[in-house]
């Protein structure tokens, strides 16, 4: 049996930005149609790219990103090995940190723990590459959230992971990411 993995080579004097921007896309996954289509041919990666843009629902007040600001410097897309051998998975984790303790940002709270289980999110990078995070049948789930301690930032840090076993895919950032309600 050939192995599937190949050769990566680093291109010298790129570097990778720690972090993510102060953007955050949620949906929730029965407001999605139909997933995007998966890239295909020949070239190394390109099965982890979704080329086509997204199938939203066209029910009034609905079908849309709810885009969210995030504290400057607190996104982080973390992917952890689990798992015993022979069976060891991905578990990728977005967190992120929502400022201030006012009437919206406590509603958020309480409507991001109702929505865990209904969620897929979006993410860009800082260097332009935008990650989706969950699937329809593996969305996105609250697995933290905690206020800041004494001395530190006032608001909610959360934690959402998924767990369909494989790193997130990549969405074209050429596509729409359409943003009003129907």
């Amino acid at each position: 049996m050939a192995v599937a993995i190949q050769t990566l080579t680093r291109i010298c004097g790129n570097g990778n930005l720690p972090g993510t921007k102060a953007k955050l896309y949620l949906i929730g996954k029965d407001e999605i149609l139909a997933w995007p289509t998966i890239g295909s041919g020949a070239t190394y990666g390109i099965g982890k790219t979704l080329t086509t843009a997204w199938s939203l629902v066209t029910t009034a007040g609905l079908g849309y990103w709810r885009q969210f600001d995030i504290l400057v410097d607190t996104g982080a897309v973390n992917m952890q090995i689990q798992g015993n051998v022979g069976s060891k998975y991905w578990k990728p984790q977005l967190e992120f940190f929502i400022e201030g303790m006012k009437k919206e940002q406590l509603q958020f709270g309480d409507d991001i723990v109702g929505d865990s289980g209904c969620l897929i999110g979006m993410i860009q990078l800082k260097d332009g590459t935008t990650l989706v995070l969950g699937d329809l049948e593996n969305p996105l789930f609250v697995e933290a959230g905690e206020g800041g301690a004494k001395n530190e930032a006032v608001g909610i840090k959360y934690t959402l992971y998924y767990n369909n076993g494989k790193t997130p895919y990549i969405y074209n950032s050429g596509l729409a990411i359409k943003l009003t309600p129907n």
